[in-house]
């Protein structure tokens, strides 16, 4: 009797400091406590959570339990997105455009790029701020951060002035633009937009230290979206470069489409609801990241930060990783701590807020069967789906067309066998997607302008299947 009455007060007392807990406010800046693997006898799965206020997040993981004692893998997978808030003023924008005026520019290009940069300045409020920087074998600026009112007619003639001619220093462009942001005040959302048309071939052309180039600037509160245009830059480096600073990467095969890239890039603008989003996660001992997909990992004080950038009103991100198990005893817990963290539009006000998805250890097999979460699995089909064509895009690009094309096939025929238990219309448009690209690889050659649209065009669909 008495051991039943001390278990009763120890399971109250736990209850009473849990609520306790609960009711605390949260510091403002936690100091996130070194986790442990192993919880407690009996622990319950929480394989799915919901959490967050401007930016809400859904999470799941792949399965609430995990067959005991072996080593493993378990998926994650988490939906962000930020709520439409009540149309309110914006904050001022301080936007630095750095245009490729390099010789393949010439002609329609360069006319169409002048056309869409106007488009923007008139698009601009009297109150934001412009800076024009034009590269080839050098760089320029061309204009420095201008406040656009009362100078947009002296804008306007900086971009009629913009002439083609020379190589690539895409590099020497990219640390203008950034230094000609550097007057604008932090609480101002600070953008930098690249466009190029051709490879990075002088000043620096390491991808990976361009990309470092562009985590810095994230880091120092600038977002650099990029804009490839025609089919002979180089996707990769535009893509990395996005993903490293947070912004936008699009593609425009004809000069036409640049305004339409502008547009959506200054529409997001107008729409800003959270600054700098990052997703953090919190690994205990015996749980470590295997990959993920669509976006580059920091770590910092202790934890895997993936930055997701800025987010518009109505924005969706998607964050899916894989993540490692040393191995789980029976009835012990393996938690993931998360966390979103972002800054209110006007850049001042920090939200952070924390969640934990845990994964029990069992040696019941129908337990685990069941505990599978279709949404995940889903997703994560998907994403294999994408993974392949982004890769055989890769092969088909270097020449290998007979090894792009065994790739599809082998991932058609894969998808078709999982959606048959999925039934998904995702999966279902995703196989369609591949068996055009299938018909397209034997159709066109890797180095036409139709092969090489579509290497770009299988990029892109892959980025999006990974972040929305």
């Amino acid at each position: 009797m008495r051991k039943t009455v001390a278990l009763f007060a120890l399971a109250f007392s736990l209850l009473v400091t849990a609520v306790l807990v609960v009711m605390s406010p949260a510091p403002p800046d936690p100091v996130p406590a070194t986790p442990t693997l192993t919880v407690a006898i009996s622990a319950s799965p929480s394989p799915s959570v919901s959490f967050g206020d401007v930016v809400k997040v859904r999470g799941h993981l792949s399965n609430g339990y995990l067959p005991a004692d072996h080593a493993g893998e378990i998926s994650a997978l988490f939906d962000l997105q930020a709520i439409r808030s009540p149309r309110g003023p914006r904050p001022d924008t301080a936007v630095a455009l750095v245009v490729d005026r390099s010789g393949s520019m010439a002609g329609e290009k360069i006319r169409q790029a002048r056309r869409a940069a106007k488009m923007l300045v008139s698009r601009l409020g009297a109150r934001d701020q412009i800076a024009i920087i034009t590269y080839s074998s050098d760089y320029a600026v061309d204009l420095p951060l201008t406040r656009v009112e009362g100078h947009r007619n002296r804008i306007n003639r900086v971009i009629d002035e913009i002439l083609d001619g020379g190589g690539t220093n895409l590099s020497g462009g990219l640390q203008a633009g950034l230094r000609a942001l550097a007057p604008a005040e932090a609480q101002i959302a600070r953008r930098l937009i690249i466009l190029s048309d051709g490879n990075a071939n002088q000043g620096i052309t390491d991808p990976t230290a361009i990309a470092e180039i562009a985590a810095d600037a994230r880091r120092a509160g600038v977002t650099i979206s990029t804009l490839g245009v025609g089919v002979d830059f180089n996707e990769d480096l535009m893509t990395l470069v996005a993903q490293s600073a947070g912004g936008g990467y699009y593609y425009a095969r004809s000069g036409a489409a640049i305004a339409q890239a502008f547009e959506k890039e200054l529409a997001g603008l107008k729409a800003l609801a959270a600054r700098h989003v990052e997703l953090s996660l919190e690994l205990p001992p015996g749980l470590r990241i295997a990959e993920v997909f669509g976006y580059r990992t920091e770590i910092r004080g202790g934890r895997t930060v993936i930055p997701v950038g800025d987010m518009a009103s109505g924005d969706r991100r998607r964050v899916m990783l894989t993540l490692k198990v040393d191995g789980v005893d029976a009835g012990t817990a393996a938690t993931l701590g998360v966390l979103i963290g972002h800054r209110s539009a006007n850049g001042l006000d920090p939200h952070e807020h924390q969640a934990r998805l845990t994964a029990v250890g069992t040696t019941d097999a129908a337990k685990v069967a069941l505990g599978a979460s279709r949404v995940v699995e889903e997703a994560f089909a998907s994403a294999r789906a994408a993974r392949v064509r982004e890769q055989a895009a890769a092969s088909y690009s270097s020449g290998d067309r007979k090894k792009a094309v065994r790739s599809l096939r082998n991932i058609i025929a894969r998808t078709k066998r999982a959606n048959k238990q999925l039934n998904s219309p995702a999966l279902n448009v995703q196989v369609r997607e591949m068996q055009k690209t299938l018909d397209q690889l034997t159709s066109y050659r890797y180095d036409s302008a139709d092969g090489k649209d579509l290497i770009k065009r299988e990029k892109l669909r892959a980025r999006q299947v990974f972040t929305y």
